[in-house]
């Protein structure tokens, strides 16, 4: 397992208002997730009483008080949280970065003797790396919702809101993935649920292919500006939008990324994936708490619904 993976499963079993602690840390350098309210993170021990409150593209870094289960007093913590709204997959990058210590602690000492200093710098990574990511990855959903708007289905967009599949309609669910590699064809699925099918709704999964550009290709702004002024009430895909940090005037909504190719693919019994029925009576090994892992779409069978290399 990478501390990745394990920042996200304790998100996914965490107790609200409970700081769960990272086993893969070196025990001089502890640090915990959190979950409070509709807001996840990490958090790492402070020293001393410095006060921090900093907010940059719907990622925070807040001083705060919390009290470890078995103690009696109350600790002071750097935190580093999000709207539950917010791409887990996405955020875990830099909430990984965050809590890594460095080989000999150089990370955590840095960080803590000047937390602003270090949110400065990171900020350059927010507004390149980590966000464009987030972008890339709502303009797929966006740009699948498109297609099967104006293909005629009645389709509900529940990405941000944390649901079950990204796109839902009365006859079939998909889920979205997006990348930058057009070289090999793979996605991270996270729980057995993800890919779990719905009796009576066909399971579909988009992968889009995308390349970073300056001028051409496609924004979230293209898509939603394109269906507003074809007649589509847009209204809540904007307040969607604004949940994960993408409102109404960020220029982030302008990035453009050229789309070349779209793969359809038939979640069916032939599809690799993990679900209940991959164990024995359907019941996860004890021990068990979370699962994530890597698919190679190459040998599955698709189709292609966007082919931008001709």
């Amino acid at each position: 397992m990478t501390l990745r993976n394990e920042i996200i499963e304790n998100w996914n079993d965490g107790i609200n208002g409970h700081l769960m602690k990272l086993k893969l840390i070196d025990e001089m350098y502890p640090a915990y997730t959190l979950k409070i309210d509709n807001k996840y993170g990490v958090a790492i021990p402070l020293d001393n009483e410095v006060e921090v409150n900093e907010d940059f593209s719907n990622a925070k870094l807040l001083s705060k008080e919390y009290r470890l289960e078995g103690e009696d007093e109350s600790r002071h913590f750097l935190t580093l949280i999000t709207e539950e709204s917010t791409d887990k997959n996405v955020f875990s990058s830099l909430c990984e970065q965050f809590v890594f210590p460095g080989e000999h602690g150089e990370f955590r000492t840095e960080i803590v003797d000047s937390p602003i200093k270090w949110w400065m710098e990171m900020k350059q990574i927010l507004g390149n790396r980590n966000i464009d990511e987030m972008i890339y990855d709502t303009l797929g959903e966006l740009c699948i919702y498109d297609y099967l708007v104006r293909s005629g289905k009645r389709v509900t967009w529940n990405g941000p809101k944390g649901g079950s599949a990204d796109l839902e309609s009365d006859e079939m669910i998909a889920e979205v993935k997006s990348t930058l590699s057009r070289s090999k064809r793979e996605i991270t699925v996270h729980g057995k649920n993800q890919l779990k099918r719905i009796p009576n709704k066909q399971l579909y999964l988009y992968l889009c292919v995308f390349e970073m550009a300056s001028t051409t290709g496609h924004s979230i702004n293209d898509i939603v500006y394109g269906l507003a002024n074809d007649g589509y009430d847009v209204s809540e895909i904007n307040e969607l939008l604004r949940k994960k940090g993408f409102e109404i005037g960020k220029s982030s909504r302008d990035r453009k990324f050229i789309l070349w190719n779209v793969y359809k693919y038939t979640v069916d019994e032939k599809f690799p994936k993990i679900t209940d029925d991959s164990f024995v009576d359907g019941k996860e090994p004890e021990g068990i708490v979370s699962i994530s892992y890597t698919v190679d779409l190459g040998g599955v069978p698709y189709e292609i619904v966007v082919d931008g290399s001709v």
